[in-house]
């Protein structure tokens, strides 16, 4: 498994596990528990789009090193 494998895999279990968190605080403020639990829904919601997009990002690019570099270009869809 090569890192960049490795990487994108991380970054998509941490976009997942925000999307839970968020949807757990949401709950809790739902239920009335917690009045700080929406703003925490919020932000975490907010890093599940960041990391989303990162993830987005690192799948059309093909190694971060060589796009730093400029020696390789992204991916053309079909």
């Amino acid at each position: 498994m090569r890192v960049m494998t490795a990487h994108k895999i991380l970054i998509a279990t941490a976009t997942a596990f925000f999307v839970f968190y968020a949807g757990w605080e949401a709950l809790r403020y739902a239920k009335g528990a917690d009045v700080w639990a929406l703003p925490r829904a919020l932000v975490a919601l907010a890093v599940a789009v960041a990391l989303g997009a990162y993830l987005v990002y690192l799948f059309r690019c093909r190694t971060l090193a060589g796009l730093a570099e400029g020696l390789t270009k992204p991916r053309k869809t079909p």
